[in-house]
C-alpha cells in the first residue's frame, strides 16, 4: 500500500457557499480538480453544528449522545450551571487510536480537541484549545524537534477579541503555513498510514468578515487560497496512489437576522427575568441602555469579545438572571432547549407528567414562528430523535435546527445568565459583518480508489470514521454510528470487499450519574 493509504484534511467551517463560486473562477485549482474530477457531497454535521461535538463527530464516528458533548458547554446534570467541556472526559476512541492498535503508523497534526497529547503509533501535534506552555507533543522529544527545526508550532488563540481585518489575516496565514511545514517534517522524516491535519483558518474569519456573493478578493479568499496550496503543496510529498480526503466540521453562511429564542419564551411566560446587582454595575459605568446598544450591533458570539473586560465580566457573571422559580425553559445559542423539570433541576416547576406535551408545546410554537410575516424554515426535535447512547440523559430536553438562510440564533445563556440581553423583539438584524455555523459540511475525495465525478448524497460527518478504516482494510469498530460511504471505485478492494465489524470493549466516559428514578422520568 502506498505511504500515507490516507491523507485526511480538516477546514474548519469550509463551505460550498464559497468555495463553489471560487471554484468557477478558477481561483481553487486544487479543491476544484478534486471536486469536478472525484468524489464531493454535504454532509450533515452535528446538532449543533460547532466545533466540540463536530470534530469529536467526525474523528470518532459517534453521535454526541455517545460522546457526552454537545456545544463548548454542557449543562450539568440537576444544575444550571454550564461547564467547558474537557476534551479529557470525552468518550469515543479516535479514529487514529483505532489504526494504530492494528498495527499502522498514525500522524495527526492540529485536530481540536487533542490536548493533552496521548500515545499513538506514530506522532501527534494538539490542537485547538491546547493551553500556552504546555505539552503539544507525542512523543514528547517530537516538541523540541520541531521548535528546533521550524522555530515554532501556532496554536489557535484562546481569546478572540474584535480583530483588524489585516492583523486577522496576518495571523491565520501563519498558521496555514506552519501547520502545512509541520507536517511536511513529518512526511519528510518518516512514512505514515494515516495522516490527518485540520486547519482552522476560514471558520476563523468567517465570524468577522463574511465575503460578498462571489467576492473576487479579500480575506477569507486569500485564507482559503492558501490552503488549497498548502493542499498541492502536500500532494507532492505522497505517494500518488494516496487517497486525499477533505472534510469541514460544518458549514458557513451568511448572518442577516438574530432570532431570540428566549425572548420569545419570554413573551409566552415561559421564561422570566430576575435583575440584581443593578447598582453595582451602574456605579461602574454599565447600564441597560449601554448593554442593549452592544447587543443590537452584535451577535451573541461577539458581545462577550467585543466588551471592555468589566462590562465582559458583569455579563458573564450576571448582571441580570433567571428567576428560575418562575421560568420553565430557556435556550443557548446553538439551539439547545432545556426544560426546568421538577426533581431534576434545583428549582424545577415544570411536573414530569406535563414534560412530554410541553415539549410538544414547544415545538409547535417554534415550528410556527413568522418573521415579517413569512414563516421560517426552523426544525425543533426532540434530543431521542437525533441522539442515542449512554449519555442521552444529559442532552438539551430540545434542539432547534434553523435551516432559514441568513438566520441564526441568540440569546445564549451561560446556566442561568443571559449573555445577551433580551432586547424586547423576536428578532433583529446582525449588526455586524460576520456569518454563522450552518449543518451543511463540505466532503470530497480523490485518488485511484474513489469513484470519479460521483455526487455523495445522504451523508453525515459521522461516516468520515468508518469510512477511512474501512478503505485501509480495518474493521469498524461496533459502536460507531456512522457508515462506510459508497465512494469507492468499481471494482477496487474497498468496493468489493464486505465491512467487517470489530468487538467493542471501550469503556465510555460517565458523567455524574442521575438516579434511576430520575432517568425514568424524562424519557
Amino acid at each position: 500500500m502506498p505511504k500515507p493509504e490516507v491523507l485526511l484534511i480538516g477546514i474548519d467551517g469550509a463551505t460550498f457557499n464559497l468555495i463553489d463560486p471560487w471554484v468557477d473562477l478558477g481561483y481553487l485549482p486544487v479543491l476544484g480538480g478534486m471536486l469536478r474530477h472525484g468524489v464531493r457531497g454535504t454532509l450533515s454535521s452535528t446538532h449543533t453544528p460547532n466545533a466540540m461535538p463536530a470534530w469529536k463527530a467526525v474523528t470518532t464516528g459517534k453521535n454526541p449522545g455517545k460522546l457526552g458533548v454537545f456545544n463548548w458547554k454542557n449543562k450539568t446534570y440537576g444544575s444550571y450551571e454550564a461547564k467547558t467541556v474537557d476534551p479529557e472526559t470525552v468518550g469515543g476512541r479516535d479514529i487514529w487510536q483505532v489504526i494504530g492498535d492494528a498495527g499502522k503508523t498514525v500522524a495527526v497534526v492540529g485536530v481540536p480537541f487533542t490536548w493533552q497529547p496521548q500515545p499513538v503509533n506514530g506522532a501527534l501535534l494538539t490542537g485547538m484549545l491546547t493551553p500556552p506552555n504546555s505539552d503539544f507533543a507525542y512523543p514528547p522529544e517530537l516538541a523540541t524537534e520541531i521548535l528546533r527545526e521550524l522555530g515554532e508550532y501556532r496554536i489557535d488563540p484562546q481569546v478572540l477579541s474584535v480583530p483588524a481585518e489585516e492583523a486577522l489575516l496576518e495571523e491565520q496565514m501563519a498558521n496555514i503555513n506552519n501547520r502545512f511545514h509541520v507536517v511536511r517534517h513529518l512526511l519528510q522524516k518518516n512514512k505514515y498510514d494515516f495522516v490527518m491535519v485540520v486547519f482552522t483558518a476560514p471558520d476563523r474569519i468567517q465570524h468577522w468578515f463574511w465575503p460578498p456573493a462571489k467576492a473576487q478578493k479579500g480575506t477569507t479568499l486569500q485564507a482559503y487560497q492558501q490552503i488549497d496550496w498548502a493542499i498541492a503543496q502536500m500532494r507532492g510529498l505522497i505517494d500518488p496512489d494516496t487517497t486525499i480526503m477533505v472534510v469541514s466540521d460544518h458549514g458557513f453562511m451568511d448572518l442577516e437576522r438574530i432570532f431570540h429564542v428566549n425572548q420569545l419564551f419570554a413573551n409566552l411566560g415561559w421564561l422570566v427575568i430576575e435583575e440584581r446587582g443593578i447598582g453595582w454595575a451602574e456605579q461602574l459605568g454599565v447600564t441597560k441602555g449601554r448593554i442593549k446598544e452592544f447587543v443590537q450591533r452584535l451577535t451573541s458570539e461577539q458581545v462577550g469579545a467585543s466588551l471592555p473586560d468589566s462590562e465582559k465580566q458583569l455579563l458573564t457573571l450576571g448582571a441580570f438572571g433567571l428567576d428560575m422559580s418562575r421560568t420553565r425553559a430557556w435556550a443557548w445559542s446553538g439551539g439547545e432547549v432545556f426544560i426546568n423539570l421538577r426533581d431534576r433541576e434545583p428549582h424545577g416547576i415544570v411536573a414530569p407528567e406535563e414534560y412530554n406535551a410541553f415539549r410538544k408545546q414547544i415545538i409547535d410554537t417554534i415550528e410556527s414562528v413568522q418573521d415579517n410575516g413569512r414563516r421560517l424554515n426552523v426544525r425543533v426535535f426532540t434530543r431521542e430523535e437525533i441522539y442515542s447512547g449512554p449519555l442521552l440523559e444529559h442532552a438539551p430536553d430540545l434542539m432547534i435546527e434553523l435551516r432559514e438562510p441568513g438566520y441564526a440564533m441568540a440569546n445564549h445563556v451561560a446556566g442561568t445568565q443571559p449573555v445577551e440581553i433580551l432586547p424586547g423583539r423576536l428578532f433583529s438584524v446582525n449588526g455586524g459583518s460576520g456569518g454563522t455555523h450552518t449543518m451543511d459540511a463540505i466532503f470530497t475525495a480523490a485518488g485511484p480508489l474513489m469513484e470519479p465525478r460521483l455526487v455523495l448524497q445522504n451523508a453525515s460527518i459521522i461516516d468520515a470514521a468508518p469510512t477511512v478504516l474501512h478503505l485501509m482494510g480495518l474493521p469498524v469498530p461496533a459502536d460507531m454510528d456512522g457508515k462506510v460511504m459508497p465512494i469507492f471505485a468499481r471494482g477496487s478492494p474497498p468496493a468489493e470487499q464486505q465491512v467487517r465489524f470489530s468487538k467493542v470493549e471501550e469503556k465510555l466516559f460517565e458523567p455524574e450519574s442521575p438516579a434511576s428514578k430520575q432517568r425514568e422520568m424524562v424519557r
